[in-house]
């Protein structure tokens, strides 16, 4: 069976002298929809945790802002736990954490590897 759900993820990088829009997907993908939105949950409260700690500004009340449990026991800030299709754990950097990185937005996707509702062709 193909696997079907992928998340992108847009954010910024950069460095002292420019900056610029990209986009990044995470390493796994999954055939259960609840589980990749589980995932894209998880993903916007480890950044809001994340940001609140390191980019140095609050949006949000100090009470309000918890380590996320799906982070509790990793080594760094810039890593997150996502929940796999059989309900096992794996954990990965994000690169949208960072200095001069910036997240923009995440979204559920078709696998864009595996989709078979698209083609592309080759000239």
């Amino acid at each position: 069976m193909l696997k079907k759900y992928r998340i992108k993820v847009d954010y910024s990088t950069g460095d002292s002298f420019h900056t610029e829009d990209t986009y990044d997907y995470v390493e796994m993908d999954w055939d259960d929809l609840d589980i990749a939105k589980e995932n894209l949950v998880r993903i916007k409260e480890h950044y809001k945790w994340y940001a609140d700690k390191n980019k140095g500004y609050r949006r949000i009340k100090e009470d309000e802002i918890k380590e996320p449990l799906h982070h509790v026991g990793l080594e760094y800030d810039f890593q997150i736990r996502y929940k796999l299709d059989d309900g096992n754990e794996f954990f990965t950097t994000c690169p949208w954490c960072g200095y001069f990185e910036n997240l923009i937005c995440a979204e559920i996707v078709v696998n864009p590897e595996k989709n078979d509702m698209k083609f592309t062709w080759l000239c």
